[in-house]
């Protein structure tokens, strides 16, 4: 026999006895590969996403390993989602196996300690004023990677540096609403905004929204009206949660300012009373509501994690002309169980009330107005509750007037498709009712 031949019969009885794959298959399969998707560059305090853009997937098992130096960071066997605390650089690795064939694939990526944007602090200086639209000017014209989940919210957003400086500020924070382009659309942050200071903690921002659902659009004067809670929708969990808090300023004309209740039952948090419990305060208006697991463990989910119960007042004043009431949570805290702070986004809710002694039913008018799409590519229906002659006035959130027509139909539609994305505001008014809505602008 000859050598070449023992060589190859030892390294198969080899494969045999431990189990080994073959050394034909012990190989990534043709025409496929392994690879990572993600950012070679972050931001200290950023959640930073990584994808699997391999060529072939199906029938393979995957497995994610983070490290930083020597040190193994994170695995993670379907994806790899991580908020990097320290700067520094980590390795990215991603193994891909199936029954005949295997592949790996890695990144470095640069984690620096940069601050992520407020929207409108386009200078840094952790002030929103004047000063921020002179940055817009130095910066005009400027791309680079578009924010995810970017909004003008006043929130801290996770964005990754340009490649672009100005007097040592980067220029991702003009691009205050986050579309990846400096230009005139990056104003109405700065109006929307104006005067906002820099929260002084350094949190983690979360996308994932906070905001009361009411379980009924219309009610009468006298009611409780009932509250879902709800933190994180579907295909946007909140993720690292272990407590929050967030504050309400009550309408003392509408709401009875003395009486608030939460429950905490059907919430993803767990059980109330062994798994969760809960805080309120109220001081004049304001009402402070803690919300916090007793597991010591980071939570992740969406939807209900408890209920708020309000006390509507038994009427309203003569000549009321407002017809709906925002209910925004404002002042919102996360907690990790392991103290560090976060915060979350917030969207707003809307109530109509109908008082019955009075018998007014404007509010129940404003109620079956409807708005469709909302958010609006290129047209906005609106379908009014009665055919009446209505003023349609739009305007951006600083009160510019952008569009102003009347209709006379019940059924109306708007050409938006030359605005600028953003948040609006549309206002319909006819001799009996007042109502403004939101738009969002795609």
């Amino acid at each position: 026999m000859k050598i070449l031949d023992i060589i190859l019969v030892l390294l198969l009885g080899y494969n045999v006895v431990f189990g080994a794959k073959p050394l034909a298959i012990d190989s990534l399969a043709q025409g496929s590969a392994i690879s990572i998707g993600g950012p070679l560059n972050g931001c200290k305090d950023s959640l930073v996403l990584f994808s699997n853009t391999s060529t072939t997937t199906a029938g393979w098992a995957w497995q994610w390993t983070l490290v930083k130096g020597s040190d193994t960071v994170r695995l993670s066997t379907t994806s790899l989602a991580y908020a990097f605390y320290a700067e520094g650089s980590y390795k990215v690795f991603l193994h891909g196996d199936s029954a005949t064939y295997f592949g790996d694939d890695s990144i470095i990526i640069d984690i620096a300690n940069c601050r992520n944007v407020w929207p409108g602090d386009a200078n840094m200086d952790g002030l929103v004023d004047v000063d921020d639209v002179f940055i817009l000017g130095f910066n005009w014209g400027d791309t680079g990677l578009v924010r995810p989940n970017a909004s003008v919210v006043w929130i801290e957003q996770p964005a990754t540096d340009w490649g672009s400086w100005f007097n040592g500020i980067n220029n991702k924070h003009a691009d205050t609403d986050g579309n990846g382009v400096i230009n005139v659309d990056d104003t109405l942050a700065i109006a929307e905004n104006f005067g906002y200071a820099v929260n002084k903690y350094g949190g983690i921002m979360h996308n994932a929204p906070l905001f009361l659902q009411p379980v009924n659009s219309n009610w009468y004067c006298g009611d409780v009206v009932n509250y879902n809670i709800v933190l994180g929708i579907l295909n946007n969990d909140a993720d690292n949660v272990y407590a929050l808090s967030f504050y309400l300023d009550l309408d003392p004309i509408i709401f009875d300012t003395s009486v608030a209740h939460i429950d905490l039952s059907n919430s993803w948090l767990g059980n109330a009373g062994t798994d969760v419990f809960s805080f309120r305060k109220i001081i004049d208006t304001r009402l402070y509501i803690a919300i916090v697991s007793t597991t010591r463990q980071n939570l992740i989910g969406n939807g209900r994690i408890g209920g708020l119960h309000l006390q509507t007042m038994a009427s309203l004043p003569p000549g009321l002309s407002q017809d709906y009431y925002l209910a925004v949570p404002s002042g919102i805290k996360g907690k990790m169980a392991n103290g560090t702070e976060h915060t979350f986004s917030s969207q707003i809710s809307e109530i109509y009330i109908k008082d019955t002694l009075t018998g007014t039913n404007n509010r129940t008018q404003v109620g079956s107005v409807k708005l469709y799409p909302n958010p609006v590519g290129e047209v906005l229906n609106i379908s009014f509750p009665v055919e009446k002659q209505w003023q349609i006035l739009l305007t951006d959130m600083a009160g510019n007037k952008i569009m102003n027509e009347m209709a006379k139909f019940r059924d109306y539609s708007l050409n938006l498709k030359n605005l600028s994305s953003g948040l609006y505001l549309l206002h319909l008014n006819n001799e009996e009712s007042a109502i403004v809505k939101k738009v969002m602008v795609e």
